[in-house]
């Protein structure tokens, strides 16, 4: 199932994250544009804010890199701000200040 996460000591991502990027990989565009948005909904609905913000990033670039119709690559990028207001995450602060949020 899509919605699980792996189990270790550190968090990984939902299914969903790595079906999106393997769709990509894949070049299905809507395949990858619909695991992108699960994975954003079930990393919120999860209470992952960290990985939802790396989500909502791996997307926009998807977006940008692409041309897929979608969400617009900027406002993934702000969503992703709002996500990471507060939690101190330096390393995906910079990448998002490196990809234009």
């Amino acid at each position: 199932q899509a919605e699980t996460f792996g189990i270790s000591a550190v968090a990984h991502h939902c299914g969903h994250h790595y079906l999106a990027l393997l769709s990509a990989a894949a070049g299905a565009t809507q395949r990858a544009m619909d695991h992108f948005a699960a994975a954003a909904r079930v990393h919120e609905r999860c209470g992952a804010p960290l990985l939802m913000a790396e989500s909502l990033l791996d997307w926009a670039r998807f977006v940008d890199e692409t041309g897929a119709s979608g969400p617009d690559p900027a406002d993934l990028r702000r969503r992703c701000a709002d996500v990471l207001a507060g939690h101190g995450a330096a390393l995906l602060e910079r990448r998002l200040a490196e990809e234009g949020g």
